[in-house]
């Protein structure tokens, strides 16, 4: 989209700035799943996420004129657990959906690969029979090395791993980056409600502008598509001239398709942004319904007492305020006090 792109353009110090604050954690914690892969689980949810919350708040507020900071940044970052956008990324089922879609492809290739490498290189499965008749580990990690050394089936498993893995990937980031919508919907909605109630609100909007939706999407994010497989190449072929093993070469995939695009960032989060202004009517709309949807359902069970009554309603009438409210892109701070508490 022209105006994602002429907004990286007017505000291009701001936004790289936090690209590179935002780079710096990133490869910190790449180097050390490098070493400790385990630390991925901690890594992810507790350091990357909310330092690409913060990116993306950041993001968000230089094109508002906000400057960058390094105190707003780290600010920025505790702001990612607050009610109003703690989830916003839903990583677990982003994680679901790689996984899902990694053994799909894992098994797909690995079968239909396994045909083929058999018929190329017969001498391959003597070695795989081989591997069921084994006594100890020694002679299986023996029979392993000798098939990894024939050129045939490293190439198949390289294949194997780095198509499952590509995919895998790229439905994480893809995931990520739709529920990412709810970030400028919680900013605009701020205060009304908590994440997990505006995260179901945007997924119920969606479904009705959706086919529209990655029309734009993908058309405006047509070039991101082209860096991801450019950077896994490169980080995959050079992991494999530096005779890495399978598992650090993907690794290098990853690096390098997650540097790559780490400066198209800044666009994607406009475009992302410019779409939730395109289809905010949709969302508005669908909030106010399902809003009313509840309210009526929840009457009619007389499962309501006056105080959830009322913080129905409060929403409610927010929402239909919001209606009028053309402000849809608004800032992000560090402050917390207008968000919803328990």
């Amino acid at each position: 989209m022209k105006s994602a792109l002429k907004k990286y353009k007017e505000h291009f110090f701001d936004k790289t700035s936090s690209v590179a604050l935002f780079a710096f954690f990133l490869i910190v914690s790449y180097a050390l799943m490098y070493f400790y892969p385990v630390t991925a689980i901690l890594l992810v949810p507790f350091i990357i996420a909310p330092f690409l919350f913060a990116f993306q708040a950041m993001n968000s507020n230089a094109n508002a004129n906000i400057r960058f900071s390094f105190k707003n940044f780290f600010r920025l970052y505790s702001r990612y657990y607050s009610p109003s956008y703690y989830g916003v990324y839903r990583l677990i089922i982003s994680t679901l959906k790689a996984l899902l879609v990694y053994m799909a492809f894992f098994v797909t290739i690995g079968i239909i690969g396994g045909a083929i490498i058999s018929a190329v290189d017969p001498a391959i499965n003597d070695l795989v029979n081989q591997i069921y008749a084994v006594t100890s580990y020694e002679e299986m990690y023996e029979i392993i090395d000798t098939l990894l050394a024939r050129d045939s089936f490293y190439i198949y498993m390289l294949v194997t791993y780095v198509v499952s893995f590509f995919f895998a990937f790229w439905m994480f980031i893809h995931s990520v980056g739709i529920s990412s919508l709810s970030f400028y919907c919680a900013t605009h909605m701020r205060g009304a409600a908590y994440m997990r109630q505006i995260s179901y609100a945007y997924r119920f909007a969606f479904k009705r502008f959706r086919r529209q939706f990655y029309r734009d999407y993908f058309k405006a994010n047509f070039l991101g598509i082209i860096l991801l497989v450019v950077g896994m190449l490169a980080g995959v072929l050079l992991g494999y001239y530096l005779n890495f093993d399978l598992d650090k070469v993907v690794l290098f995939g990853l690096y390098g398709a997650s540097f790559l695009l780490l400066f198209f960032l800044p666009y994607y989060f406009d475009v992302l942004n410019e779409l939730y202004i395109k289809y905010f009517d949709y969302y508005q709309q669908a909030t106010i319904d399902l809003a009313k949807m509840n309210i009526e359902r929840l009457k009619a069970a007389h499962d309501l007492s006056e105080e959830e009554l009322e913080k129905l309603n409060n929403f409610l009438a927010k929402a239909e305020e919001k209606k009028e409210d053309n402000n849809v892109s608004k800032p992000i701070d560090g402050d917390d006090t207008n968000d919803n508490n328990e």
